[in-house]
């Protein structure tokens, strides 16, 4: 996803820059001299060096002219280096009244602050922090909106009161903004951005309509627009974009073959491993990306020769803009490793365990972070646990452990490796083994989506160990979650199973009948 817009404005280095002295002293720099050498750093990408002497430049010289200007600066650049309580500290100050900024400079400083807010709000962890952090960057994006309708940085507040409400699960009010900023700003250079989260959105929704439903024909049409809009961005001038779009086509083909209509499956997955396979490296990217900045510097030059001050604002406020998304693209993953994962996971889809972890073996050299090497650790172990090869699975499961012990994405590991050891082969079958991974991940992963699975599969593994007392509490306490209707027929059916193995004829048939009388046309009914 594209990390949120800045909004720079042209307004700024014209309050900083100055024509330099024609003699040098050998003595401090002048405040204009010290804004010159800011400047030079900032426009050289050496952000932490910027910031470092804009905050010498107002500690210095706090009676200089240029003062307000330069504490935008340090207060833009703290949001682009992620010090975002520093950013809206300074930009606040800017923006009180009787401040002695100007008022375009404050209208700027204004549009940033719901920014620096969203950016901070998606560091936030705890659940309702977050969603109550975005509503507040919402809120403030919407407070600038009224007061500043026709600014220059609409359609970027529009962008990023959209992200703020994606983030938090509002689609419906992120595709409205969108929309409505894609047809006020359709010749814009960065609305190409708007579209792309707009295809996030639709193929968001698309994926919560076929959850609840395969054949979901609305869901289906969130897919359709959202693949439309995404494709039209790969035919755009902005390239890096384009690859992103790229990979976000190969995620929606991805979730289209997995919830969409089973006999559309195999089709949608081949589409899919071709978009991930398209997606170019992330070096190709960066130098793109630095060539589209340039160009951009190209334009804002024509446009300073020309004396035209509108397309001179404009040039600004893109380059701020594709600077920041530089900034994140270099901090971000090989986009080409991540689309590799996903063909690993389409061939693990369609069973093909040993393509899938040849692939994944394969590219564990490359992993670029802890995020992706869990990854590919928790699928090999699932192709193993998939093929019954349960040495090697059980190794997996030691390994992921070992190195990601708890970790989400491996909740579904004790329940896979523990059922391997319940078979009806004499050779593998172990219940205590299998009672033991069964218990891991019950203490793992209490509140996981697996968790009354696993508790089943562990009585299951007792009751087999004529462990009966240890069976009964597990099965009660499957009931005590109030499970799905089968999921507590297995449960009471445990039950009735246990006493008829531990003597309880009585117990057994009152347990039976129950399990007849409430479950009918259950297998266990049967």
């Amino acid at each position: 996803m594209n990390p949120p817009k800045s909004f720079a404005s042209l307004l700024v280095a014209t309050l900083l820059l100055s024509a330099a002295p024609t003699i040098a002293f050998a003595q401090a720099p002048t405040p204009d001299q010290a804004s010159e050498n800011a400047q030079r750093l900032f426009d050289a990408g050496q952000y932490k060096e910027a910031s470092d002497a804009y905050r010498d430049l107002v500690k210095n010289y706090p009676t200089w002219m240029g003062l307000s200007g330069a504490q935008f600066q340090l207060g833009y650049l703290s949001f682009l280096l992620g010090d975002y309580d520093q950013s809206l500290t300074v930009l606040k100050k800017l923006v009180e009244p009787g401040s002695s900024a100007s008022a375009e400079l404050k209208q700027i400083a204004a549009s940033i602050i719901p920014q620096a807010l969203s950016a901070k709000a998606a560091k936030e962890t705890d659940a309702a922090r977050k969603k109550s952090a975005f509503e507040a960057a919402i809120a403030e994006f919407n407070n600038f909106l009224k007061q500043f309708p026709n600014a220059d940085e609409v359609e970027n507040a529009n962008y990023g009161k959209a992200l703020a409400s994606y983030q938090i699960g509002q689609y419906d009010s992120a595709a409205e903004t969108l929309r409505a900023s894609i047809t006020r700003f359709a010749k814009s250079p960065s609305i190409l951005d708007s579209h792309f989260l707009l295809a996030l959105t639709l193929a968001t929704q698309g994926n919560l309509a076929l959850q609840a439903g395969a054949g979901d024909a609305a869901g289906l049409a969130k897919y359709d627009e959202a693949e439309k809009v995404l494709r039209d961005i790969q035919r755009g001038p902005d390239i890096a974009l384009a690859n992103e779009a790229q990979f976000q086509l190969g995620e929606l083909l991805f979730n289209r073959g997995l919830l969409g209509p089973v006999a559309e499956r195999e089709a949608t997955w081949a589409k899919a491993m071709e978009a991930y396979r398209s997606v170019k490296p992330k070096e190709l990217m960066i130098k793109a990306q630095e060539e589209r900045i340039a160009a951009i510097q190209q334009s804002k030059v024509a446009a300073l020769q020309a004396q035209n001050r509108a397309l001179m604002n404009q040039a600004d406020r893109l380059k701020k803009s594709e600077i920041t998304k530089l900034a994140a693209m270099r901090d971000k993953g090989d986009l080409t490793v991540a689309a590799q994962l996903k063909v690993g996971q389409v061939f693990f889809n369609r069973k093909g365990y040993d393509e899938a972890r040849v692939l994944f073996r394969g590219m564990q050299p490359f992993a670029g972070d802890d995020e992706q090497k869990k990854t590919i650790l928790y699928f090999i172990t699932q192709t193993y646990a998939s093929q019954k090869l349960i040495d090697k699975a059980v190794q997996g499961f030691n390994d992921f452990n070992a190195a990601y012990r708890g970790d989400p994405i491996g909740e579904s590991l004790p329940l896979l490796v523990g059922s391997l050891f319940l078979s009806n082969d004499p050779a593998s079958n172990d219940p205590a083994r299998a009672a033991e991974f069964f218990r891991q991940g019950t203490e793992l992963y209490p509140k996981g989506r697996f968790a009354i699975e696993t508790l089943t599969q562990q009585a299951n593994a007792l009751v087999q160990l004529k462990r009966y007392e240890d069976a009964l509490a597990a099965y009660r306490d499957i009931l005590n979650q109030k499970p799905k209707a089968e999921i507590a027929c297995a449960a009471e059916f445990g039950i009735a199973t246990v006493y008829k193995e531990s003597g309880k004829g009585n117990e057994a048939i009152a347990e039976y009948q129950k399990v007849r009388d409430t479950y009918a046309g259950t297998p266990q009914a049967e």
